[in-house]
C-alpha cells in the first residue's frame, strides 16, 4: 500500500485509502442497483474541490433505509474482500449510531478521553435515510426521542468521557442505572429499538425525511430531493447523488460554496490511522 507500518497515516494518505472504500461501495450499489449519495462535506467537496475538501478525512454517503439493509446483508453474507460492515453489534465497544464500512488492513485509534478503542480500519460513513412524520413538530419530537437513547447508550458505552468531578459523577451514576436496565448486551439490540422507534411513528407517506438515527437529528429533509440520482465526478471517477443535491447542502449548510475561515480549515474528527 505503500505506507510504512508504524507511521499515521497523512490527511492525503487516508483520503487515497478511504476513497478505495468508496469505490468498492459504488461498485456493489451498482451491481446491487442500491441508491446511495454523496452527502455532508463529500458531497461539497465534489461540488466546490471536484474531489475531497482538502482537509476533510472521511467519506459521507447517504442511503435509504431498505437499500442500507440490503448493503449490510450483502456484507454480512456474501462478501470477501477487504472491508467489513461496522456497528454497535459487529464491532465491540463501537460507538457509533451509523454504520460504517471499513478497511481492516488500516488500523483506526480514537483520540478521544476515555472513550474505548474498538477495532476499525478507514471507513466511509454510511448514513440511514429513513421516513420523519409529515410535519416539523412531529419529526423533531421523534428526533429528541431517538437522540435520548443514543446519548444513553454513549453513557452505557463510556461512562468516564467527560471532564469534571461533578459531571463525572453524574455520569457514572447514570451509567450504573442503565446498565441495571438495559443489560450487558445492549450493543445487539439498541440499534433494533431505534429502527422499531422510527417505524412506529412514521410511514411511507411521509413527505419529510431524515437520518434520524444520528445527532444530527435536526437536519429536516425533503422526499422529493432523493426521488432521483444523478452523476457527478469526485477525484475524477463518477459517483451517485440525488437530484436535491443543491437544496439538500444548502438546507444544512446554507452558502456551501463559501469557504470556511482559514482557522477552520482542519480536519474535524478525533483519531488516527496507521497500517496494520
Amino acid at each position: 500500500m505503500g505506507t510504512d507500518l508504524n507511521r499515521f497515516l497523512s490527511i492525503a494518505e487516508v483520503q487515497r485509502a478511504s476513497f478505495d472504500v468508496l469505490v468498492e461501495i459504488d461498485k456493489i450499489c451498482r451491481d446491487l442497483n442500491l441508491a446511495y449519495t454523496l452527502s455532508y462535506g463529500t458531497l461539497i467537496g465534489a461540488i466546490r474541490h471536484k474531489g475531497f475538501i482538502p482537509w476533510d478525512d472521511d467519506v459521507d454517503i447517504i442511503m435509504p433505509r431498505t437499500d442500507l439493509e440490503k448493503l449490510k446483508n450483502h456484507f454480512k453474507t456474501s462478501y470477501s474482500g477487504n472491508l467489513k460492515w461496522c456497528d454497535r453489534t459487529t464491532i465491540k465497544n463501537y460507538p457509533y449510531c451509523i454504520p460504517r464500512v471499513s478497511d481492516f488492513r488500516y488500523r483506526y485509534k480514537t483520540s478521544l478521553r476515555n472513550q474505548k478503542d474498538f477495532d476499525m480500519g478507514v471507513f466511509v460513513d454510511v448514513y440511514p435515510l429513513d421516513n420523519y412524520c409529515n410535519t416539523t413538530k412531529e419529526a423533531l419530537k421523534l428526533g429528541r426521542k431517538v437522540w435520548f437513547k443514543n446519548r444513553m447508550f454513549d453513557i452505557y458505552l463510556n461512562p468516564s468521557k467527560t471532564k469534571g468531578f461533578a459531571k463525572t459523577m453524574i455520569r457514572n451514576i447514570i451509567y450504573v442505572f442503565v446498565r441495571l436496565i438495559h443489560g450487558a448486551d445492549w450493543n445487539l439490540r439498541i440499534d433494533e429499538e431505534i429502527n422499531a422507534l422510527i417505524k412506529k411513528h412514521t410511514n411511507d407517506n411521509n413527505q419529510i425525511v431524515g437520518v434520524i438515527s444520528q445527532v444530527e437529528w435536526r437536519e429536516l429533509m425533503k422526499k422529493e430531493w432523493f426521488s432521483v440520482y444523478e452523476e457527478i465526478k469526485f477525484e475524477g471517477r463518477s459517483f451517485k447523488v440525488c437530484a436535491g443535491y443543491r437544496e439538500l447542502l444548502t438546507s444544512i449548510y446554507g452558502d456551501y460554496m463559501q469557504l470556511p475561515p482559514e482557522d477552520k480549515r482542519v480536519p474535524t474528527h478525533d483519531y488516527t490511522m496507521s497500517v496494520r
